[in-house]
């Protein structure tokens, strides 16, 4: 303690040692100086933004911007911001969404406000190089995939500007830069032009296979047609598929994965051709889906086979089954030969399980036709049919199942055999159209051209083999197989179809018909 000069107390001093003893003695009761009151902080009020979609949903991960301040939505849909005490603009911006911009003048008595956002939505079309729209094309939008309509027709919903990209088995794939500017967009798709030769496949022998790879490889050829099933039933790999063993039909020559390695390792396109309804094995082992005979049992054609019965849907799961099974093996494209109706030997005596006439005819092979595209095409399969060429120049289906404008909707592919020497005298005005192989090419495909309603691919087979029929030999025709005639049809092909396939049994092609390959 400090006295004055005087001894007393100095004023302050005294309440300044009561002030500090309070503190030092944190048991005992403290001493509080009484001033003005602390009141508390005034209340901040908060203005909720909940973002819903066209349907009422919440949505999350919006943006919301509030003057310049930027919250996203929660979980909830919700967004919180301080209300300033003025008037705000709340903007709206989410992916696939239209922006949305609103004033709120005055805070609402719940301090909530509800704002819905509008989806961006895309439309478009795909269509072939001849304005033909194309079903089941395959349109992504940044990981948002979409298939195309029967009319080609695709909407993306909740669109966000960036790459469209088309694919559809058969064609070129596609892509377009979308800006966001348009809400539609138009593409159109070139097919893949395909030049191939058959082959048995590596079962031919491992040199054989090779002559085959490198003869694809230096010249204009970019695709091999490997046979999985020929026209005795007889199945040529290491199937999975129980029934064919049941059938005898397994008799493994060639291994797929290898094959299929090879030919990807040289970027060759990749066809396996399945004999679909002609199958004189399977026939006979289930002979409850084969074509019946009137006299009991089952029926053969002139040649002594039996066939499955195209009108019977239970005899479409075996070949489709072999289909699948190869396409997710890595082949890029399923070719049905041999899928019509037989025409060969007594047909009066063949029973069909629902129905014969010209219209059902069509209807199944088209139906069989369709149910492959269906289950192939989303694997990244094309599928190919085989028709016989004289069903191009010819308004019905020759007794066959085979009617241009149905097919040219049922398949990716379709593949006249358009074989001059097939034709008797007479076809095209040619006495002998074997020796115009080139002509008879090309009225054929003239003949096709205005009746493709639909968007398959035309890319017929060609022949590189010596053949008269007897009918030509009697009437003094010849052979004039050569390479120049075999060229003479790959020109007429380029310029009216897709490409083209050679036939040759034994695998053995006219190399100078073809030009080398470009060089990179």
């Amino acid at each position: 303690m400090k006295l004055g000069m005087n001894g007393l107390v100095r004023p302050g001093v005294w309440i300044l040692m009561l002030f500090g003893a309070s503190l030092a003695a944190c048991a005992g009761p403290s001493l509080v100086v009484v001033g003005d009151p602390i009141l508390p902080a005034p209340e901040i009020p908060q203005l909720e933004v909940a973002v819903l979609d066209e349907t009422g949903v919440p949505l999350p991960g919006v943006i919301v911007d509030y003057s310049g301040t930027t919250v996203p939505t929660n979980h909830e849909g919700s967004a919180f911001s301080a209300w300033p005490d003025r008037a705000v603009t709340v903007s709206l911006s989410a992916p696939g969404f239209h922006p949305v911009t609103e004033v709120v003048a005055h805070l609402p008595t719940e301090r909530r406000i509800e704002l819905n956002l509008v989806p961006v939505i895309l439309t478009g079309t795909v269509s072939n190089a001849r304005g033909t729209p194309l079903p089941d094309a395959n349109v992504v939008l940044r990981g948002v995939s979409v298939r195309s309509d029967q009319r080609g027709r695709f909407v993306i919903e909740r669109a966000d500007p960036g790459l469209v990209q088309v694919e559809r088995p058969g064609y070129m794939p596609a892509e377009v830069a979308w800006k966001g500017d348009s809400d539609v967009v138009a593409l159109a798709l070139e097919p893949r032009l395909i030049r191939s030769v058959r082959s048995t496949g590596p079962g031919t022998g491992a040199e054989e296979w090779d002559e085959m790879l490198a003869l694809v490889s230096a010249t204009e050829l970019n695709a091999i047609v490997v046979d999985a099933k020929d026209e005795g039933g007889q199945v040529f790999y290491g199937t999975n598929n129980e029934d064919a063993y049941l059938a005898g039909a397994v008799g493994s020559t060639f291994d797929v994965a290898a094959a299929i390695a090879d030919l990807q390792a040289s970027d060759i396109y990749a066809i396996t051709r399945i004999v679909t309804f002609k199958d004189d094995k399977y026939a006979r082992a289930f002979p409850e889906i084969a074509v019946q005979a009137t006299t009991g049992g089952v029926w053969e054609d002139s040649g002594g086979q039996a066939w499955l019965d195209p009108s019977n849907e239970d005899a479409w799961t075996y070949p489709l089954d072999l289909a699948t099974e190869l396409c997710e093996a890595g082949f890029d494209e399923i070719q049905f030969d041999y899928v019509r109706f037989p025409t060969d030997g007594d047909l009066e005596s063949a029973v069909f399980s629902t129905g014969y006439d010209e219209n059902h005819r069509v209807g199944m092979i088209a139906g069989f036709l369709q149910e492959a595209r269906t289950i192939l095409n989303p694997l990244g399969c094309a599928v190919a049919a085989d028709i016989f060429s004289v069903v191009l120049s010819t308004p019905d289906d020759q007794g066959l199942g085979q009617r241009i404008e149905e097919l040219s909707w049922s398949v990716d592919v379709l593949s006249p055999m358009v074989y001059a020497s097939h034709y008797d005298s007479g076809w095209f005005g040619y006495r002998c159209p074997n020796e115009f192989p080139g002509q008879v090419v090309a009225f054929a495909l003239d003949d096709v051209a205005d009746r493709l309603d639909g968007p398959a691919i035309l890319r017929p087979w060609l022949e590189d083999f010596g053949f008269l029929s007897g009918p030509l030999r009697r009437e003094g025709c010849t052979s004039t197989h050569s390479p120049a005639t075999v060229r003479a049809q790959i020109d007429a092909a380029e310029s009216r179809a897709d490409g083209w396939i050679l036939w040759n049994a034994s695998g053995n092609y006219s190399e100078s018909a073809f030009e080398p390959a470009e060089s990179e």
